[in-house]
């Protein structure tokens, strides 16, 4: 026990050491940043860097006061340059020897560039972020990117960006919910397929904007529809020919894991190919497959239009979580992007994910209570095949007037075997109960998606007409069979039963909607929108449930309790 105490004060006295350290040698620099004028520049850049190697070690962005602070710095001589979109970057010295846990920098007056903005060129090669107007843009040799990382590694270094382990993206505390490649779509919706599969030595900024809907940028009307983006701006060598990256791996009890890019981002044409497949439970799919797998929900479509599906039990799930097991997965797809002119482009895509998923799992449980205890011991098999196809294609032209057209399509199927070969309860080495059960199950989804829109800019300024159509189609299906057999044994009254059942699921559905509108200007930046809109949704749904006799026996007697049918019409 007296050792036990000799630990434990030790233990508090080391925490307490590191925490005077961090104390110590943490410090802090704070300033202001004005015009000529004394006004305050907010959303100044402000970055701490090392004198010795110019290595970055801190960064603020100033307030609408002009105040930046800088924490977490160690003793040192830094160099602390300032940047401002149309004025001259500005650099002063600090050092940070002294025994002063807070250092006031003189106030910094930023001058005006000579040049016009449209003339500045940005050459200073450590500066990892600026704000350029409502862009924030990161310098990705800042961040010391190496040549075998993704662009999720170069996205989980850089300042107000977070990269969940899902592959999901926020941005200055917003979600970012689309990721273009040198300003153009890039595989569809999903952000994942960017930043998981190209190389982060190809890009040179990250760019982080609010991006204005399609309609908005061409009407020049803000609506507030805005979504939070990043665009990866390439190298200028990389736009040059073609560029990517493979890896191939072999080991033991014949594991793999081999994944590869190829990229031409030249000329009119552009395009990407993609492909990974390994056996060592690293996914190769989206977080969307991922959902779609699982039963959930899926999306698709891009900016003309997006399905969802209900989480409706098809049949019999297959499986619980596909982070358990052995995975096995496979996913590919190629990306085209092609300028007709320079008002007229096209993008396609298409991507194949398969996975499988086999689970053999033992598991023994002990329950100790204050009398007597209870053992739980559960032994499952899991065997899963899922496959996925996503087609997305879109057509857009802009000028005086717009028209946009987008096809999106997307098939899940799936089946799986699921055994419990038994699942009992013991107390004092006597058996309460016990369950055995086997379950197969098919499904399959279909979704389609067809979108169009039309504007156009009338003789008056600021006039615009525009109509839009959408069109959902989705089909979703399945069979399940499953044989349970449960046993509750409490002597003369113990209860046994057995059940047999093959489920039938079918989800079908058909919703269109016709938008127009038109936009009257009244001057002093005020707009009047007049429109009409017609939406009509179609959803047919049944579940039956069929008693079985015996497996393997197609016919069966429906059971009314347990099925259910309804047509939705709205």
């Amino acid at each position: 026990m007296k050792n036990y105490s000799l630990i434990l004060r030790f233990n508090l006295l080391w925490l307490y050491f590191l925490i005077a350290t961090v104390g110590l040698f943490s410090q802090t620099i704070e300033g202001n940043i004005l015009d000529k004028n004394g006004d305050p520049l907010a959303s100044a850049s402000v970055i701490a860097l090392s004198a010795a190697d110019s290595v970055m070690a801190g960064f603020a962005l100033t307030d609408v006061h002009g105040r930046y602070r800088i924490k977490n710095l160690k003793k040192d001589k830094y160099t602390i340059q300032v940047s401002f979109l149309g004025y001259l970057d500005a650099f002063e010295n600090v050092d940070l020897n002294s025994e002063e846990n807070r250092i006031i920098v003189p106030t910094i007056i930023l001058e005006e560039g000579q040049m016009k903005l449209d003339e500045v060129v940005i050459t200073a090669d450590h500066v990892p972020l600026k704000m350029k107007n409502d862009t924030l843009e990161y310098n990705a040799d800042a961040f010391n990117v190496k040549a075998h990382e993704a662009v999720e590694d170069l996205l989980k270094r850089l300042p107000g960006v977070e990269v969940a382990k899902d592959g999901s993206i926020k941005a200055q505390g917003e979600e970012v919910n689309k990721v273009l490649v040198e300003g153009k779509e890039f595989f569809g919706n999903d952000p994942t397929i960017a930043t998981r599969n190209l190389p982060a030595d190809a890009v040179d900024k990250v760019e982080v904007f609010d991006k204005k809907s399609e309609m908005a940028e061409f009407s020049g009307i803000d609506d507030g529809m805005e979504q939070k983006t990043i665009n990866l701006a390439l190298k200028e060598d990389k736009k040059k020919g073609f560029f990517g990256n493979g890896k191939a791996g072999y080991g033991t009890e014949d594991r793999f894991d081999a994944k590869f890019n190829v990229n031409s981002f030249k000329g009119d044409a552009t395009w990407t190919a993609i492909g990974t497949a390994n056996n060592i439970n690293a996914q190769g799919f989206s977080i969307m497959d991922y959902i779609d797998f699982m039963g959930g929900f899926g999306a698709l479509g891009g900016s003309g239009g997006r399905v969802e599906i209900n989480s409706d039990d098809v049949g019999i799930p297959l499986g619980q979580d596909l982070n358990q097991g052995f995975m096995n997965t496979v996913s590919g797809g190629i990306n085209y992007n092609y300028d007709l002119s320079d008002n007229t482009e096209l993008s396609a895509s298409y991507f194949y994910t398969r996975l499988e998923n086999d689970l053999d799992k033992t598991t023994f449980r002990q329950n100790i209570l204050n009398d007597d205890s209870f053992d739980t011991d559960e032994k499952s098999i899991q065997d899963l095949f899922n496959t996925g196809h996503t087609l997305n294609f879109k057509y857009k032209h802009k000028k005086d007037t717009s028209y946009r057209f987008t096809l999106g399509g997307r098939i899940i199927k799936g089946d799986g075997n699921t055994s419990i070969d038994l699942n009992r309860i013991l107390t004092s080495a006597t058996v309460q109960n016990e369950t055995m059960s086997i379950s197969e199950a098919d499904r399959q989804r279909f979704n389609f998606n067809l979108n169009g829109t039309y504007s156009a800019r009338l003789k008056k300024k600021g006039r615009i007409f525009s109509l839009n159509g959408n069109l959902t189609s989705r089909n979703q299906d399945g069979l399940g069979l499953i044989q349970s057999y449960n046993a509750f044994y409490a002597g003369a009254s113990s209860t046994f039963d057995t059940i047999r059942q093959r489920q039938l699921t079918i989800n079908e559905g058909m919703d269109f909607s016709l938008r127009a509108s038109l936009t009257e200007p009244l001057g002093r930046g005020r707009y009047l929108e007049f429109n009409v809109n017609h939406q009509n949704v179609n959803n047919d749904y049944s579940k039956e449930f069929f008693d079985l006799i015996r497996m393997g026996n197609e016919d069966g007697v429906l059971n009314q309790f347990l099925s259910d049918r309804f047509d939705r019409q709205f």
